[in-house]
């Protein structure tokens, strides 16, 4: 399990005084308190054997005040500054800046700032969870009335173990919520000792162990007992409920069955994964057992070969290239393609024909009314900084061909074609790189994608065509911070951004069925192999006479996803 060391924060003077613009000594005291009862309340509902310790009376004293940045701290009896920091949120914000958590659970090892864990859930998404390690009490009672954590402790997103016995709260957090997952990393702060993280790391590691162990039998034991149904009637739905920029197929799978549903004797069952408390495998072989089939979008059994009994049917609903193997596939198992061009990778990955249905993507918005004179056009994708990782400068070849990638692709995103993993391939040879210890995911995701993204915008803005970029990370990148428009947080804002736009550009490799064509705007996308086509088309839109995609298979509804289910199928 990955460590993540956090960077050491700024300096601070435990001698300094608290500045007196701040609000007054009442105020903070005010505060405190009512910081303390929200959390109170909030713990009774999760963790109600902490509540008596972490609401005790403090011992020594404190002075509640706020600190030099406004966050609401303490003074001990001698005047210095609670945990000698008198910034402790700007502090905070300097220790956590690289903070990149993977997985729905991490463990917060030893947080001594209330602030450590504000900034660390804010950083967090909202499917993300942390479990704070707090061998001190007294930590944990200051802590409880600096920040005001209700809404985090009730939604099943932040967990304390606490005390001396730390490790058997631990424990009995997974006993009690057998659906919240064990942590995937640690982190810690630079000012914990070495020798101290080293045994909190392994008697929490012994823990999860335990639970780990114990939960592969339970989920053998749901799976083993399941029992087909003559006609599957109860439909387990694996839908997140977390927006994510055109990788929301699971959300857009469930209301689409719902939406189009007609059978009064089938029954769709929502799982979502996405809340923490229903985030480890064992909640979701709990929701399975209790359906007769699973329905999934990109996941098929391969990718989770424990969940499911082996005879449950399990119909995938994929949409993006990758074509799950057939290998682990059950008897009752199917595909939808949401491009019927899929089907031969499919029959190639071992599928059946008799096994294969289309059912492309069903329109994520009204058909758009004519925009407003003037709408320019909108890029609409996540992107980010193309330097290269830390962790690369390990590998000098590596390094080497990231700035080769990142160099072509600026002088010429096309060079990409229409596969990535082709072209990541092509170089690879070119450098004499082996595939052995070489993250291909990094160099797609975090580069070659990207840099294909930022090249189409850059061809475009080149010839002054009025763009916007929505999605995170265009304002951190010079060239287009003038252009950007924002973070993209929900199906209606993009909805929003599909009208108001003459039209939408494709920035992604490849001309496979994409979410961008069910927006009801026209797209203009790449149509020759050097992408000479996307200025004149962007142009064509600008003016009005570039109509919308054709949709070249079936809308899922409900009766495709019901098809395989059929007898006859």
């Amino acid at each position: 399990m990955e460590i993540l060391a956090l960077q050491r924060p700024v300096s601070t003077d435990p001698t300094e005084v608290r500045n007196p613009e701040f609000p007054s000594a009442s105020s903070a005291d005010d505060l405190a308190r009512a910081n303390a009862s929200a959390n109170a309340r909030a713990l009774a509902l999760t963790q109600p054997t902490l509540v008596d310790a972490a609401f005790q009376p403090l011992a020594d004293p404190l002075t509640w005040t706020f600190a030099r940045d406004g966050s609401l701290t303490a003074l001990d009896a001698d005047g210095r500054w609670w945990q000698a920091c008198s910034v402790p949120l700007a502090a905070a914000r300097a220790m956590l800046k690289t903070l990149d958590p993977q997985g729905r659970v991490a463990c917060f090892l030893r947080p001594t700032l209330a602030a450590h864990l504000r900034v660390a859930l804010e950083m967090l998404r909202p499917d993300q969870a942390v479990i704070a390690v707090m061998p001190d009490d007294r930590v944990l009672r200051v802590l409880m009335r600096c920040a005001d954590f209700s809404e985090t402790i009730a939604s099943g997103r932040l967990w304390f173990a606490r005390g001396e016995q730390w490790s058997d709260e631990l424990a009995r957090i997974f006993r009690d919520q057998p659906g919240l997952a064990t942590p995937s990393q640690f982190v810690r702060l630079p000012i914990t000792p070495a020798g101290e993280i080293d045994r909190l790391v392994a008697a929490a590691q012994k823990i999860f162990a335990e639970v780990n162990a114990g939960r592969a039998a339970a989920i053998g034991s749901v799976r083993e007992n399941w029992r087909p149904a003559p006609r599957p009637r109860r439909l387990c739905v694996l839908a997140p409920s977390t927006f994510r920029l055109w990788d929301d197929a699971g959300k857009v799978l469930a209301e689409a069955m719902i939406q189009s549903l007609s059978d009064p004797d089938v029954e769709p069952l929502r799982f979502d994964p996405d809340r923490p408390a229903s985030s480890s495998v064992l909640a979701l072989a709990n929701a399975v057992a209790a359906a007769d089939a699973l329905i999934t979008a990109d996941v098929a059994r391969a990718d989770a070969p424990a969940v499911a009994h082996p005879e449950m049917p399990w119909i995938t609903w994929v949409t993006t290239p990758r074509v799950p193997s057939a290998q682990a596939a059950g008897p009752s198992d199917a595909l939808l393609l949401a491009d019927p061009a899929w089907r031969s990778a499919a029959r190639d990955a071992g599928w059946p024909a008799e096994k294969l249905h289309v059912a492309g993507w069903p329109a994520l918005a009204r058909t758009a009314a004519k925009p407003a004179a003037g709408a320019g056009l909108a890029i609409v994708a996540d992107t980010c900084r193309l330097d290269p990782p830390e962790r690369l400068a390990e590998f000098s070849s590596h390094l080497l061909l990231w700035e080769r990638i990142r160099s072509d692709l600026a002088r010429d995103p096309f060079l990409v074609g229409d596969d990535p993993a082709q072209f990541l391939n092509r170089m690879m040879r070119q450098f004499g790189i082996p595939g052995e210890a070489f993250d291909r995911r990094l160099f797609v995701d975090r580069l070659i994608v990207p840099a294909f993204q930022q090249g189409v915008a850059r061809i475009l803005l080149r010839e002054n065509l009025p763009i916007r970029l929505h999605g995170h990370g265009w304002d951190r990148i010079d060239e287009f911070r003038p252009h950007a428009a924002g973070v993209v947080s929900s199906s209606r804002a993009l909805r929003s951004i599909a009208r108001e736009a003459a039209a939408l550009i494709h920035v992604w490799p490849g001309g496979h069925a994409h979410p961008i064509d069910a927006l009801g705007r026209p797209v203009v996308r790449r149509r020759d192999p050097g992408g000479r086509s996307v200025v004149g088309d962007a142009l064509r839109a600008l003016a009005g006479q570039l109509v919308g995609n054709a949709q070249t298979a079936p809308p899922l509804t409900s009766s495709l996803v019901l098809r395989p289910l059929q007898p006859s199928a």
